[in-house]
């Protein structure tokens, strides 16, 4: 184990309002990985008041609500991940049905 190379990162933004956009589809999967998000954002001194979980259907709602929560003044966002973000939404496209 003496020679594996270990990065971590430094969470020192504490500062802000964040969202989780989750889909209810698979739930007893989502919920697992909602818990995760949450114990992360509080052993970074979050507080639950400065969180906000925007739950959608699935999948397929998803990216509209990440567009209207990156859009709405209460959150802070990274334009370049914004930008990133919108962008990788906006490339997938729904496959045609064939039958």
């Amino acid at each position: 184990m003496a020679d594996i190379r270990v990065i971590e990162g430094d969470f020192t933004e504490c500062s802000g309002r964040y969202a989780l956009v989750v889909g209810r589809f698979n739930g007893f999967v989502v919920e697992s990985l909602v818990e995760g998000a949450l114990d992360t954002l509080r052993r970074h001194g979050i507080s639950d008041a400065d969180v906000t979980i925007v739950r959608v259907p699935g999948a397929y709602e998803m990216p509209l609500a990440v567009k209207r929560v990156a859009d709405c003044p209460l959150y802070t966002t990274d334009a370049a991940d914004e930008k990133r973000g919108v962008k990788l939404v906006g490339s997938r496209r729904m496959p045609n049905k064939t039958t």
